[in-house]
């Protein structure tokens, strides 16, 4: 009876009416207190999972890690004594992993266990934490801190051979945390890992791939005493990689790159911080799959320098960045998936603008655009003299430095959207200064071009509008 009324009182917490919040995000309506969560989408059994650090509204000791979503109701997974921090499907079974140490009272199960669709099982007697939980290659894996399994040394990278875990190759044995793996994926007939690790000599850190016999460097390697790998994700042929990756200190690229089997190259020119730069360390923490589109979720604010709070989509030539409203840059994507065609976004916020959202929200559409890095319909103006323009991006207005033969001439001013369709026009007679500022506050937040004629000549440069 009381697990019924439990039941009937998350199903009113989770069926309260949401409001959109930003544009085309709505919060999925968990009231509960939430630390931190994380998504997970069991396409087989056509289940949505969150899961993380919850605690329940009615009894706010009561920790929840792992609910359950059928597109219809709410139920819970409970009994852990720790934060969940990774699950996956896995042959028709759910398995999770974590720093909890018992579960229901269990304490034979630790860091990571599997649920038989009434109970959950120990799956290995690990020594240290789970972090991750990976099926690549037909293959289930476990990856963390861990150095030991059932009394057999296995380092960081475990492999399920359907009755014990095994060593991935003697994956090299690493110091203690916070050096570990974090994501593993199979391309090309090899495997690659990735994390924060350093001790495997020869200049080798942070991403390695297993091949003619031994662990190798990816590519003339990355540098950077900074430097780490948080996620890897086939698409479209290559292998995409995130996290702490700097540029300045070497790399071919800031935060996250591709590797074509050959060649290491930059993913357009990145993801930036807040003040739209490649310097600190904005990136992925997720990279999904979907449509034909690569998702990344994280801590940026810009990709190839256009608005991305934290969300951006690629398609193998340019970035699109989501038109929401402003959101805190320091969020921390937990993971974007896709259930019943519906994007759900982990997020590491409690507020958009003020509004309660609670760190899950999900994609409806409305008026949230896509804005893309590269512009077709503008790019059929010749430009064949650039303009200097600050702040780039803007919120309120846009300020041209003029050239010197600007000086004491008429100046016609024009501004296009990204389909080439006329925004704003003016004609200054005998403009006198060498600063030109434009109130640009009515336009809506995208990509323009802004055209100066003088003379029969043409001036032109882009902006974004955020």
């Amino acid at each position: 009876m009381k697990k019924l009324l439990f039941i009937i009182l998350l199903f009113c917490f989770f069926n309260n009416a949401s409001k959109s919040y930003a544009q085309g995000f709505v919060s999925v309506g968990l009231t509960m207190q939430i630390p931190n969560v994380g998504v997970y989408v069991d396409s087989v059994n056509n289940n949505l999972y969150v899961y993380g650090w919850m605690l329940d509204s009615v009894n706010t000791w009561q920790k929840i890690h792992m609910l359950r979503y059928n597109g219809i109701q709410w139920d819970t997974l409970r009994g852990f004594n720790g934060q969940v921090l990774d699950v996956e499907i896995y042959k028709d079974t759910l398995y999770a992993c974590g720093v909890f140490t018992a579960v229901n009272g269990d304490t034979t199960i630790k860091y990571i266990a599997k649920y038989n669709g009434t109970n959950w099982e120990s799956m290995g007697n690990f020594n240290q934490l789970v972090d991750r939980l990976k099926v690549t290659n037909d293959t289930l894996f476990a990856l963390g801190w861990f150095q030991e399994i059932d009394g057999d040394s296995i380092n960081s990278v475990a492999k399920w051979n359907g009755t014990q875990w095994v060593s991935l190759f003697d994956f090299p044995k690493m110091d203690s945390p916070p050096n570990m793996a974090r994501d593993i994926e199979f391309y090309n007939n090899n495997y690659y890992v990735g994390g924060n690790f350093t001790d495997f000599g020869k200049g080798i850190r942070d991403l390695v791939v297993y091949k003619n016999g031994s662990w190798q460097k990816v590519g003339q390697g990355l540098v950077g005493g900074n430097t780490t790998v948080n996620v890897l994700q086939v698409y479209k042929n290559e292998l995409y990689f995130s996290g702490m990756i700097d540029e300045s200190a070497g790399n071919v690229g800031h935060t996250i790159l591709k590797w074509n089997d050959t060649t290491l190259s930059k993913v357009g020119n990145g993801l930036q911080n807040g003040n739209n730069q490649n310097s600190g360390f904005p990136q992925a923490w997720d990279l999904t799959v979907y449509n034909g589109y690569l998702y990344a979720s994280g801590t940026f604010s810009f990709a190839n320098h256009i608005p991305a709070q934290g969300l951006a989509r690629w398609d193998g030539t340019q970035w699109c960045g989501y038109a929401t409203d402003t959101i805190n840059p320091q969020i921390t994507g937990k993971g974007v998936e896709f259930f019943q065609d519906t994007m759900y976004w982990a997020t590491n916020i409690d507020t958009i603008n003020g509004v309660f959202v609670n760190k899950l929200l999900k994609y409806t559409g409305g008026n949230t655009t896509a804005i893309c890095s590269t512009i077709v319909g503008i790019n059929k103006f010749q430009q064949t003299n650039s303009l200097t323009l600050y702040p780039n991006p803007t919120n309120n207005s846009i300020t041209i430095k003029l050239k010197d033969e600007f000086y004491n001439k008429d100046i016609s001013i024009e501004i296009y959207d990204i389909i080439s369709q006329l925004s704003y026009s003016n004609i200054i007679k005998k403009h006198g200064n060498n600063h030109l500022t434009i109130n640009v506050t009515h336009l809506p937040k995208g990509i323009y071009l802004i055209k100066l004629q003088m003379e029969g000549e043409n001036y032109s440069a882009k902006f974004v509008k955020q």
